[in-house]
């Protein structure tokens, strides 16, 4: 499956662009957002800038975030008092005074938005905040398998081969599935592989949105007794980290693609299924005066 895009921003410039280790996007922040409170030294990507003192308690995170629209949640409960948990630009938006994933804790992150943390002070992840797809669970803001911009395709079927399903794109192309050369008995041998789904999205990520689902497996024969195609893995989910002073990320801040289901056996087959393609991985952008990464993305 495929890295998340990910963007580093030190305030009004770019502290660096770094593109994944598979070509995934980074870039500098979009420059049609409103305009910054004059006691705040940069403007946040895709909020409003008065987002910064929506928080007025430091939040504590350790099990879990929610980011449906109608069931928003932290640690399986609605937002705690001072704490804003709400629906922006179609984005889930948690604002705090200061944010914290604590070292040890693994919060998972669930939902149908991209998750938006603002803080008016300080965010740290010194724990792991996993926004990444689990196989057929797409991230937050992730789409679901064989969906989104820029899917994978479904393997192919040619009388006794079965090509794999192909990867989804994002920031780069998904990968092309594997061939399968058949059995070796006439028809069917050869069956090419399928390309993947292309690049989508700009270095800016102006849109912040999770990555495409995988392809589906060719079934083979195996629907002949209703055993079901592979599914190709979701997309990984979509995280904005933006503090008014500063980020440290000694932990992991994941939002990778999940990975494609293996070939269908049926044992009354002779011919029996492909496996399908990865999700492609989401996008982490982290901005701030000043951001520390220790850890990893």
């Amino acid at each position: 499956h495929h890295h998340p895009c990910q963007r580093f921003r030190p305030g009004p410039a770019d502290l660096a662009v770094a593109p994944g280790e598979d070509g995934d996007l980074a870039g500098a922040p979009p420059a049609d957002m409103a305009t910054a409170p004059a006691d705040m030294s940069f403007t946040p990507s895709h909020v409003s800038a008065g987002d910064f003192r929506l928080g007025t308690q430091p939040l504590t995170v350790t099990t879990s975030i929610n980011t449906d629209a109608s069931n928003l949640l932290v640690d399986g409960q609605p937002a705690p008092a001072g704490v804003s948990f709400a629906v922006e630009n179609n984005l889930a938006v948690l604002a705090a005074a200061s944010f914290t994933v604590p070292a040890g804790a693994t919060v998972r992150v669930t939902g149908a938005l991209p998750l938006v943390v603002v803080s008016g002070s300080t965010i740290d992840v010194a724990g792991t905040l996993d926004a990444g797809a689990d196989g057929l669970t797409p991230g937050p803001g992730g789409a679901a398998p064989g969906a989104g911009d820029s899917p994978g395709a479904g393997g192919r079927q040619n009388m006794s081969g079965d090509s794999g399903g192909s990867g989804a794109g994002f920031g780069g192309a998904g990968g092309k599935s594997g061939s399968d050369t058949g059995m070796g008995c006439g028809a069917g041998a050869g069956t090419a592989g399928v390309k993947g789904g292309g690049s989508t999205g700009n270095a800016q990520l102006s849109t912040l949105a999770g990555g495409s689902g995988g392809g589906r497996g060719s079934p083979g024969q195996c629907d002949i007794n209703n055993y079901p195609a592979a599914l190709g893995g979701a997309g990984g989910g979509a995280v904005q980290l933006t503090a008014a002073s500063s980020i440290s990320v000694a932990g992991v801040i994941n939002a990778g693609g999940g990975g494609g289901q293996g070939g269908c056996k049926d044992p009354a087959q002779v011919n029996s299924g492909s496996g399908a393609g990865g999700g492609a991985g989401g996008a982490i952008l982290v901005e701030s005066l000043a951001v520390t990464i220790k850890g990893s993305l």
